[in-house]
């Protein structure tokens, strides 16, 4: 910049519920940077804004920033756990159904995926997947009902 060193920063998150905002506008240090933290809670394009001087001319410049979910399983109705060297495992009763409780951060439509595995003589095998709805604080239950049969190892 030659005079004007001033930088708008905006934050515009994924959706129609949230409007784009002025997040900082402020001078450029000797480097010519600006910057500003952004608690994001969803994907979020942040775009900075230079009006232009006597110089240079305006310029627009945007990146998207893609937000990580915060996410936690809690198992429930099994009778005790153990370990096998590193790795957590449950135990379950056949005659109970188990529960599995996912949380993470609430957005309209999001929806959390179940994924079972089998180890069947030391091998991971996919035993299925689905989708289910998050209810508006962020939490599914899921139950996995029916007859199971015991003594193997899932994840």
């Amino acid at each position: 910049t030659h005079k004007n060193r001033v930088v708008e920063l905006w934050a515009d998150p994924f959706g129609a519920d949230k409007p784009k905002k002025l997040v900082k506008k402020g001078k450029v240090n000797s480097k010519g940077k600006l910057s500003v933290k952004v608690n994001l809670k969803r994907d979020t394009t942040v775009t900075a804004v230079f009006a232009g001087d006597g110089r240079y001319a305006p310029k627009t410049v945007k990146s998207t920033a893609y937000a990580k979910v915060k996410v936690s399983l809690k198992l429930s109705k099994h009778y005790r756990t153990a370990k096998i060297g590193k790795t957590s495992y449950a135990y379950y009763n056949k005659k109970k159904t188990p529960d599995f409780t996912t949380t993470m951060t609430y957005y309209k439509g999001r929806a959390q995926r179940l994924s079972l595995q089998l180890n069947y003589q030391g091998k991971w095998y996919d035993t299925g997947q689905a989708y289910f709805p998050l209810g508006t604080k962020g939490k599914s239950v899921v139950m996995l009902e029916g007859p199971h049969d015991v003594g193997y190892k899932m994840r």
